[in-house]
């Protein structure tokens, strides 16, 4: 039954701070090596991981430099590190004991802790006197391992559904709306994918992924969860996912108005990279965060707009 709101449900991708348990040495990029901690009786030099484009890393530094201001024996260095394999870097730093101090972390947060290798940040804040409760409210919840809390939330927005206007005029369908069921996603789709004489797709009505905020948007649009209401029971294959995942899909393999990850590499991308895709103006829409927003509004070439799910 296609008639589902996609309304219904959006899912937070989430980044998290954490600070690191060992010391040791760190490199502040690729083939400079300084001290991770340094301090030379004037202050203190910190180092911080994280990933990003380079508006990410320019606001990041922007905040580092708030710091210093604030707190001038405080120096905080900012370590960019390609998305590709930045958990793998980040292992290969813990395990050689050259890691920066602070790491920036999404849902890996909780796998680290196990190890050992973060600090007990609600510990921190207590000794600091600062209320986690207060200013961060339940989202600490997320990064807290056997009770103890390891990681601070950064950042996190919903899902946001990007859709290119000029191909939605051209092919005469509406705007999406919160209104829309997943029947009038699929059929807007549909009339959005555009192929050539030759029967290969030069533009697609919607670009999918293997990113679980992607995928999972859809199964708690049908109902559909994770764990039940006690946290405690594993769910996740249920007749509601079953029927999300199906449909989320064949959007790719029998409706063809997805790309696959050999369509992708048609372009250049890898598999399930939607948001260049969609700013390469090969699809006329894409679910994925907040932070595209500013990666798009230097695409002069793209007429966009967004819709909630």
């Amino acid at each position: 039954m296609l008639k589902k709101r996609i309304l219904s449900a959006a899912l937070a991708a989430a980044l998290s701070l954490s600070m690191v348990a060992c010391g040791g040495a760190t490199s502040s990029s690729e083939g400079e090596s300084t001290q991770k901690t340094e301090a030379d009786g004037e202050g203190v030099t910190l180092t911080m991981a994280c990933w990003g484009s380079e508006l990410d890393v320019k606001a990041y530094q922007e905040r580092a430099d708030l710091l210093h201001e604030k707190y001038p024996e405080l120096t905080l260095k900012v370590m960019n590190l390609p998305n590709d394999g930045y958990d793998t870097k980040i292992q290969t730093m813990l395990a050689s004991d050259n890691a920066p101090d602070i790491i920036q972390v999404a849902e890996s947060s909780n796998s680290y802790a196990s190890k050992g290798v973060f600090a007990d940040i609600g510990q921190m804040a207590q000794d600091a006197g600062v209320d986690m409760e207060s200013r961060f409210g339940g989202a600490t919840e997320a990064y807290k391992w056997q009770g103890k809390l390891y990681a601070m939330p950064d950042r996190s927005g919903a899902m946001v559904l990007y859709y290119n206007r000029d191909m939605f005029d051209a092919a005469q369908v509406e705007y999406p709306t919160k209104d829309w069921t997943w029947e009038d996603f699929l059929s807007a789709a549909q009339a959005l994918t555009v192929a050539g004489d030759d029967g290969v797709v030069t533009q697609y009505g919607f670009a999918a992924g293997g990113w679980w905020p992607w995928w999972m948007s859809f199964m708690y649009q049908n109902g559909g969860r994770i764990l039940d209401e006690s946290m405690e029971n594993v769910v996740v294959n249920s007749p509601e996912n079953v029927e999300a995942i199906n449909f989320y899909t064949d959007l790719v393999h029998k409706y063809k108005v997805a790309p696959s990850a050999d369509d992708y590499s048609r372009f250049g991308l890898k598999d399930g990279q939607p948001d260049p895709l969609f700013a390469q103006g090969h699809t006329a829409m894409c679910l994925t965060g907040y932070w595209n927003i500013g990666s798009l509004s230097s695409v002069e070439e793209i007429n966009w707009n967004i819709a909630p799910l």
